[in-house]
């Protein structure tokens, strides 16, 4: 039986998140301290560097969205992967700070997300519909098997070759890994690739997502105005937000209450262990429950991993939280991108999710604020536990009101309607 080349586009998208994530964002703890003693900064100046990633993805995300949206998404991701890679060269070869941190807020961050989550989920988008969720969670496996197997490769390198001589190799490194992720994706399914689940032709994804036929893509306010975009997309950035709230304030609770900093740890292995389990859960769902009832499950969950915070006297109720709040991590976002593209259309994906990927940043930094000003105000964690709480229910009844807009029935257009002669 011929396999549907849908899944090794899945397959590159995957080796492109385990390099994203395992490569650069989960190892970017690893450079701090030898950037700091070698450059002479303070840990916050350094950690600012990530900020400027984050912040920089954010503000080009609807941009990349609209530009893979537009034009082939290959190319662009291509062009991302040359900003990528040679924005990750000059930092390491760089003896200017200015000059790094212009390098991470645009050439480093573009490159991410128009190689990853914009440019390789768009493509996905366009070849699964009737397994969409399932492919997006499985691409972006990659992003905990990148943690697990790549992460301690770079505090490997950085030990035997120094951070910068590190960076280099993996600009170029990254960027020919790229090339040939990139090289194995293809922009639309052609006639004869039939994705497994669909029932014959008519519900085949190739008719409907060649570039002929998928029409342009909507607006910036078009999508704006669409509440299966706009719900959605504030439910996960609050989920989100609230979860990673009370992942920066696991550890330190852990030590306020007296548990030593090494089993203090193991609460952020359980977390990704979760997490994995979490896309694992979706992966076995897949597409058979409707997204708007996945991703209000997963605020109801984290709204409970927050409230038995409020309550947590010792380790093991530590764990359960934290296993249940890794699971809701592992899911939410692969079925919020699993819902836009459905909602919004593959022609419109990009641009719909580089919107969501902004609105999440936004409410991400403010929470994290937040959540530290009410630590600092009230000196514990009750009161922002609560909020949390509270922040996570306001996502579920987000999401209920999606799944309503979800069933309503769709009005019969008058093409539909059958012409009768007049009497």
């Amino acid at each position: 039986m011929r396999i549907y080349y849908g899944w090794v586009i899945v397959g590159a998208s995957m080796l492109i998140f385990m390099l994203l994530v395992g490569c650069m964002s989960n190892a970017f703890g690893l450079f701090v301290l030898p950037i700091s003693k070698d450059l002479g900064l303070s840990r916050a100046d350094v950690n600012t560097g990530y900020i400027l990633v984050i912040l920089g993805g954010a503000a080009v995300a609807p941009f990349l969205g609209r530009l893979v949206d537009t034009y082939p998404v290959r190319r662009v991701m291509l062009a991302c992967a040359l900003l990528f890679s040679g924005g990750l060269v000059t930092v390491g070869l760089s003896q200017n700070v200015w000059l790094s941190a212009a390098m991470l807020v645009l050439p480093v961050a573009a490159g991410m997300g128009g190689v990853g989550t914009i440019g390789a989920m768009t493509i996905i988008a366009r070849w699964f519909k009737a397994q969409r969720g399932r492919a997006m969670a499985i691409s972006m496996m990659g992003m905990s098997l990148g943690t697990i197997l790549l992460t301690p490769m770079v505090g490997l390198m950085i030990a035997s070759l120094g951070w910068r001589n590190t960076l280099v190799a993996l600009g170029f490194g990254m960027g020919m890994l790229f090339l040939i992720a990139i090289a194995m994706m293809r922009e639309y399914p052609g006639p004869d690739d039939i994705e497994p689940g669909t029932q014959g032709g008519s519900a085949q994804q190739p008719q409907s997502d060649v570039p002929d036929e998928i029409g342009k893509p909507l607006s910036t306010l078009q999508i704006l105005k669409m509440p299966m975009f706009l719900l959605p997309s504030i439910a996960a950035a609050l989920a989100l937000s609230a979860a990673q709230a009370i992942a920066i304030s696991l550890v330190p609770m852990a030590q306020e209450a007296g548990i030593g900093v090494a089993k203090a740890a193991t609460l952020m292995s359980m977390l990704g262990a979760a997490s994995i389990a979490g896309k694992f859960l979706l992966i076995w769902v897949g597409d058979r429950v409707s997204r708007s009832i996945s991703l209000g499950v997963m605020s109801l969950v984290t709204a409970i991993s927050s409230g038995m915070l409020i309550f947590a006297q010792g380790y093991p109720m530590l764990m359960v939280s934290t296993a249940l709040l890794g699971l809701a991590v592992g899911s939410i976002t692969p079925a919020l991108l699993a819902l836009l593209a459905d909602a919004v259309g593959a022609a419109s994906f990009g641009s719909a999710n580089g919107m969501a990927m902004l609105i999440g940043a936004f409410v991400g930094a403010a929470a994290m604020r937040g959540a530290g000003e009410l630590y600092d105000r009230t000196g514990g964690y009750e009161v922002m536990f609560e909020v949390l709480v509270v922040v996570s229910l306001i996502a579920l009844v987000l999401m209920l009101i999606s799944l309503r807009i979800e069933r309503r029935p769709a009005p019969v257009s008058s093409s539909n309607v059958p012409l009768t002669p007049p009497a």
